[in-house]
């Protein structure tokens, strides 16, 4: 492996770190509480402890906000708590 060879690397280790670190910031304290309601008012230990992996991940996390750009909040839809949606009751038509 020549020098050249090495400093291409490095650079691209380099930007892909850069990126993240921006990505992961930016989620941590402004998206986070979009993509999960219940990260609402979380303190800042658990910012920090999902801060490397949202860095480390940042082409997931990017995919998962522009997920939660289109679509609405998750406490905006009726029935949805922590990712999971309940069947709505089924009318039968009949009398009990």
């Amino acid at each position: 492996m020549t020098i050249d060879t090495v400093n291409v690397i490095t650079l691209l280790v380099s930007l892909y770190a850069v990126i993240g670190v921006a990505v992961g910031v930016a989620f941590v304290m402004r998206v986070v509480n979009r993509v999960d309601s219940s990260a609402t008012g979380a303190g800042l230990m658990f910012r920090l402890t999902i801060l490397p992996a949202a860095a480390a991940l940042w082409p997931v996390t990017l995919r998962l906000v522009a997920r939660a750009s289109a679509s609405p909040a998750p406490h905006a839809v009726a029935g949805q708590e922590h990712g999971t949606v309940r069947p709505a009751a089924q009318d039968t038509g009949g009398t009990r």
